[in-house]
């Protein structure tokens, strides 16, 4: 994963993510297994939703990169509770390749 990656979260309770991602090997993937929001304590209150959710896991998205001399796109959209807007801090986010 590239510098610059970036979680956006909108007040609406909307979440989106932005980064290149590559890897060196063929036939691999970029898998955020949850993003979780933070307080000012640093204390998980949740963690944002797949809008499109794979059957195992609603916390998590991918990227599949079949070619290691390329970089990819890796985009996605969540949603989480908007209520927890206000007091989101900081993000925390579990991921491999």
């Amino acid at each position: 994963m590239f510098e610059g990656a970036t979680w956006t979260l909108f007040s609406d309770g909307n979440a989106s993510f932005d980064a290149v991602v590559t890897s060196s090997d063929d036939d691999d993937a970029w898998i955020i297994h949850h993003a979780d929001l933070l307080d000012r304590n640093q204390a998980v209150m949740a963690s944002v939703v797949n809008v499109n959710p794979w059957p195992d896991n609603p916390h998590k998205f991918a990227q599949n990169m079949p070619d290691h001399r390329q970089r990819y796109r890796f985009t996605a959209q969540g949603r989480f509770d908007p209520g927890l807007f206000a007091q989101v801090v900081f993000m925390s986010m579990t991921y491999s390749c």
